[in-house]
């Protein structure tokens, strides 16, 4: 049996733990078992909210503090407590009408310890809610509750799943491009922007990354090896953070090449890589 005592691993939810359509793959569930059973440290890395993230919960085991809004918060889901939290530096009526006045054909939210907050109808965007099991609601600007983490940027809501914001064209995407240039030009001084999915624009304080969570916690815990998992640009931070770092070859094309990719999402990426240290750990030890 290995001992991965020392090591914290940390994956992207969508498109990594899941396969593309969603599911968690029962594949990366039993690696995971046995990988917490031989001491590592598992949890999830992830630009979902707490909101977005707590129904799938169940559906993945997790031994250490989870990393939500990329990278932006550390929580203990088992005590109910926040580690760290890196919040925007701006009052929510310094950006959001501005961000509002600017692109008004993009749909702006604000994602919350309990809910996800807009400011303008948005009935799809409820029924996407109502769907994931995220509670939702329409607010004024200076409305946001504390603490104030992410904005995320959306185009319009066109179905209830979350495959839709990986679907886009070539209309949107200069709208996205113009959308992510206009925040770094006015805010790159405090915020950072990630493109979270081809639909989605993620916007954080400077320097709240999913690597710099990763390599934050792991030191918290005293694990001083990094495994790092993802498949998107949002998750280049981490990848690059890690001491040892695999992608899905179904990740975005921008990695391939950058990092081991060991096999699609949908046929459990994790279990891979978890296969993969343990093989490392047997050839180690036949070696001594």
């Amino acid at each position: 049996m290995a001992d991965f005592s020392h090591v914290l691993m940390t994956a992207d939810f969508d498109r990594t733990l899941t396969d593309t359509h969603g599911i968690v793959p029962q594949a990366n569930v039993d690696a995971i078992l046995r990988f917490i059973e031989q001491g590592g440290a598992f949890t999830i890395n992830t630009g979902r909210s707490l909101p977005m993230l707590q129904s799938r919960l169940p559906e993945v085991p997790v031994n250490a503090p989870l990393l939500l809004y990329n990278g932006a918060m550390a929580y203990d889901a088992g005590r109910q407590e926040i580690l760290f939290a890196d919040l925007l530096g701006l009052e929510p009526t310094q950006i959001l009408p501005a961000l509002r006045r600017q692109f008004p054909q993009l749909l702006i939210e604000v994602q919350g310890m309990e809910a996800h907050y807009i400011f303008q109808p948005a009935p799809q965007w409820h029924s996407f809610g109502v769907e994931n099991h995220r509670p939702g609601f329409e607010i004024s600007y200076d409305a946001v509750p504390d603490p104030f983490l992410k904005i995320a940027i959306f185009g319009a809501f066109e179905d209830n799943t979350v495959e839709q914001f990986y679907r886009t064209d070539p209309e949107q995407e200069v709208v996205f491009v113009q959308a992510q240039k206009w925040i770094q030009d006015h805010y790159g001084h405090i915020l950072h922007v990630d493109r979270g999915a081809p639909r989605i624009l993620d916007v954080q304080r400077k320097g709240a990354t999913k690597g710099s969570a990763a390599r934050r916690l792991a030191r918290m815990m005293g694990r001083t090896h990094l495994v790092c998992i993802g498949d998107g640009t949002n998750d280049l931070s981490m990848l690059l953070e890690g001491d040892e770092s695999y992608i899905p070859t179904d990740a975005d094309s921008s990695l391939l090449g950058h990092f081991p990719a060991l096999c699609p999402c949908g046929q459990g990426i994790v279990a891979a890589v978890v296969a993969q240290l343990e093989e490392s750990s047997r050839s180690t030890h036949c070696n001594l």
